[in-house]
C-alpha cells in the first residue's frame, strides 16, 4: 500500500502578519505566508504584483519592474518571519548583514511571485545569533526570477 503524504500547510495572511513583523504600509510587502510545522526551517512567502502599488512606479516608464532591492527585501520578510516561527524565543528581527543574489528575470505588473525561504545555517556572532538562508523567488510559470545564494542575519 503506497503511503499518502498529508501537508499541512499554516497560512498566514497580510494582516496576520503584523503579529510576526513592525513593518507596515509599503514596507510590508508580502501578502502571505505558508508554513510547515513538520519542516520547521522552511518557509513560502507570496506577493502579486498590483499596478496601483508604488513598487514599479518610474521603474521604467512604458514598461514598469519590479527593482532588485525590493525582491531581496520581500526574500528578508520571509526570512525574519520564518526566524520567528522556528525560534520564538528571539526578540526582535534578524538585521540583515550580507547578501548574495543573482537576478534572473524582470517582474512586472500581474506577476505572482513565490518566495521559498530556507535556514541553512545558525551560529553565533559575537555572542548573537547569526542566521544564513538560501532560496529563490519564482514567478506563475514557476521560472526563477531571483536566486538568492546567500543571505545573512543577525538577531540582537
Amino acid at each position: 500500500m503506497e503511503k499518502i503524504q498529508t501537508i499541512a500547510m499554516t497560512i498566514v495572511e497580510k494582516e496576520e502578519l503584523k503579529k510576526f513583523l513592525p513593518h507596515r504600509e509599503l514596507a510590508l510587502i508580502l501578502d502571505q505566508i505558508l508554513y510547515d510545522k513538520d519542516f520547521p526551517y522552511k518557509i513560502i512567502g507570496k506577493k502579486f504584483i498590483l499596478e496601483e502599488e508604488l513598487y514599479t512606479a518610474g521603474h521604467f516608464p512604458g514598461n514598469p519592474i519590479l527593482p532588485g532591492h525590493w525582491q531581496i527585501e520581500m526574500f528578508a520578510l520571509t526570512a525574519a518571519v520564518l526566524t520567528k516561527l522556528a525560534h520564538p524565543e528571539i526578540v526582535g528581527l534578524p538585521k540583515l548583514i550580507s547578501v548574495k543574489t543573482e537576478f534572473k528575470r524582470p517582474v512586472g505588473i500581474g506577476d505572482e511571485l513565490t518566495i521559498y525561504a530556507e535556514i541553512v545555517n545558525e551560529e553565533k556572532m559575537l555572542g548573537y545569533p547569526l542566521f544564513t538562508f538560501s532560496g529563490k523567488i519564482s514567478n506563475q510559470q514557476k521560472k526563477n526570477v531571483s536566486i538568492i545564494q546567500e543571505l545573512k542575519g543577525i538577531a540582537s
